[in-house]
């Protein structure tokens, strides 16, 4: 199964000892219609090397209508900027 790496626009919350939460993002999806995805909650998040570079790796949750849908996200520390793995 080939994952596709789309660059996002999140919003994200830091706590006051660093942590970073996403809360939403969105991206232009094959329609070229911009898709908002509101996460529901995070099930975890690691520090990885990705390409590389030293990156955040959260794995998250987010429902819409009655379905739940998993996915990943990724933070590049050096460039400060977010990646959604579309399997």
């Amino acid at each position: 199964m080939k994952t596709m790496t789309i660059p996002v626009q999140t919003i994200s919350v830091c706590s006051t000892e660093g942590d970073m939460l996403p809360l939403r993002f969105r991206f232009m999806d094959e329609s070229a219609a911009l898709r908002t995805v509101r996460i529901s909650r995070v099930l975890s998040s690691r520090e990885t090397l990705y390409g590389g570079l030293h990156a955040m790796e959260y794995e998250c949750a987010a429902v819409d209508g009655d379905m739940e849908y998993y996915f990943t996200l990724k933070y590049n520390v050096l460039t400060h900027t977010w990646y959604y793995l579309k399997r």
